[in-house]
């Protein structure tokens, strides 16, 4: 089964602007200097200064292949209208309803010359394009391919997705409150989240979603479908369910509300240790993460686990929040490094740390990226917190997100990011002080999390009793001593 949740907008870290005011000197002056046609393709020509001016290396931006790429997110599209691109060496020849045209390659020397070559391509493809009532948005495509050939974080969103991220992100939308995937092509139901409108409507794990309004979901996407069952609150959605057993579809109508995401999970372990779980950091999660840690500290907890396993990221502001509340004022938590000068910057706890003194385990994994690994590398430079699992993904970039004229997106990176001491884990990941790996359904990692903060708590303890005075802090190196004396392993390589 394949889930539609966090994994499509998987390891990332954004940061938001509402304008994107960017301004290419060299850009700006040479397509002032030229009559470019009328029908120009002005979303095309927005993304390239965006991205002359703001990728993260200029070292890195390739004309050529850049244009390239915008020809390859083509291709498909000339191919269904009975064109094709073909090469030789570097001239490219657009072929097209028995018109050609041929670009060379070499020649493109700038964005300028991108944008130039492509605005003529742009003109022919319109003039030449079938007549079948079939609307191509020809900037689209090739804007998906030439930022695809950037960088693999870095993509184009049509409106529909960039509404989508955006929601997702503010952790509200318009909904029926479900969690769905696909098992052998067919559309069922993960979950129903609770006091949802799907919950509340009898929806259940297994169901089989066969029409949505009258529209079989046969071939759909996740996003497809998605898109489909979310829209204003207060309209109606009607899911024809087929359920194991039944012997006929059911039409179930739901009154659609707003959905909240929730990206923090919370309980106790055994009276002593909390267990803190972050799925994501989207707008809401410092909120609902200091929520959270008021419940569990007003039930006197002694330790906490913080669980950032399959966490893919989300916004830099919310991680570095979240470090806030278990590092002291006035530490670095993480650094930002790319071309403008706005994206150089040095974040700082600036929250107090109010629950820095809880001895602290940090779960980790492979899905652990960007945000996660930023809040997993700060606290154990800082040595506030013991990682246990298994190395995480590697994603030390920043990307910043653009809206542009049409209502579509651009998600840019423009910076990367370095641990407190320095490092940057970009391609790399962060290795966790001790390592250990699951092994079928048991969670071993999180029973050994437990197992190891009750011994830490329980030698502390003992020695206090001993000794007849104040126990002995339960810091990192207590946590990684009693952690390795339990597995009987050496520390971990950290080369």
């Amino acid at each position: 089964m394949r889930y539609g949740a966090f994994w499509r907008r998987a390891a990332l870290l954004v940061v938001f602007v509402l304008v994107v005011g960017c301004s290419s000197g060299g850009l700006t002056a040479t397509l002032h200097s030229r009559d470019l046609a009328a029908g120009r393709p002005d979303v095309f020509i927005e993304v390239a200064r965006v991205v002359e001016t703001s990728f993260w290396s200029a070292e890195k931006i390739d004309p050529p292949t850049l244009l390239k790429g915008a020809l390859d997110g083509m291709e498909a599209e000339l191919r269904r209208q009975g064109g094709q691109i073909s090469y030789q060496g570097d001239q490219a020849v657009i072929s097209l309803n028995g018109h050609s045209k041929a670009i060379d390659l070499s020649s493109v020397d700038s964005i300028p010359d991108v944008v130039h070559t492509y605005t003529a391509l742009y003109s022919y493809l319109l003039q030449h394009q079938g007549t079948n009532g079939h609307q191509v948005n020809w900037q689209h495509r090739a804007i998906e391919g030439m930022v695809k050939a950037l960088d693999a974080n870095s993509a184009f969103m049509p409106p529909h997705e960039f509404r989508e991220m955006q929601e997702e992100t503010r952790g509200s939308f318009g909904g029926i409150g479900i969690r769905i995937g696909l098992e052998d092509g067919q559309l069922v139901i993960v979950e129903p989240m609770e006091g949802t409108p799907a919950f509340k409507a009898g929806l259940k794990h297994g169901d089989h979603i066969v029409k949505i309004d009258g529209h079989p979901t046969t071939g759909l996407t996740l996003q497809e479908a998605v898109r489909r069952m979310r829209g204003p609150v207060g309209s109606r959605v009607i899911l024809s369910i087929m359920r194991t057993g039944a012997p006929d579809t059911e039409d179930v109508p739901i009154v659609r509300a707003k959905i909240e995401i929730k990206t923090v999970e919370s309980d106790i372990l055994d009276g002593r240790v909390g267990y803190l779980k972050l799925r994501g950091f989207h707008e809401t999660t410092l909120q609902e993460t200091e929520k959270a840690l008021g419940r569990l500290s007003q039930q006197q907890i002694e330790g906490l686990i913080l669980d950032l396993r399959n966490n893919p990221g989300g916004l830099l502001s919310q991680s570095v929040k979240v470090c806030n509340l278990f590092v002291e004022e006035g530490l670095v938590v993480v650094s930002t490094e790319g071309r403008v000068r706005n994206q150089n910057a040095r974040f700082m706890a600036n929250g107090g740390g109010q629950y820095r003194h809880y001895p602290l385990i940090v779960l980790i994994n492979a899905g652990s990226a960007s945000g996660s690994e930023i809040v997993a590398g700060a606290l154990q430079d800082l040595q506030k917190a013991t990682l246990i699992g298994t190395k995480s993904y590697g994603k030390g970039s920043v990307q910043t997100i653009f809206p542009l004229q049409d209502g579509s997106g651009l998600r840019l990176t423009t910076a990367h990011y370095f641990t407190p001491s320095g490092r940057s884990i970009d391609h790399v990941g962060i290795l966790p002080d001790i390592e250990l790996k699951n092994e079928g359904k048991d969670d071993r990692q999180l029973h050994m999390a437990h197992a190891i903060m009750k011994e830490a708590l329980a030698l502390t303890g003992r020695r206090k009793e001993a000794q007849q005075r104040p126990a002995i802090p339960v810091d990192t190196g207590v946590l990684k001593s009693v952690g390795r004396s339990m597995l009987a392993t050496p520390p971990p390589s950290q080369e």
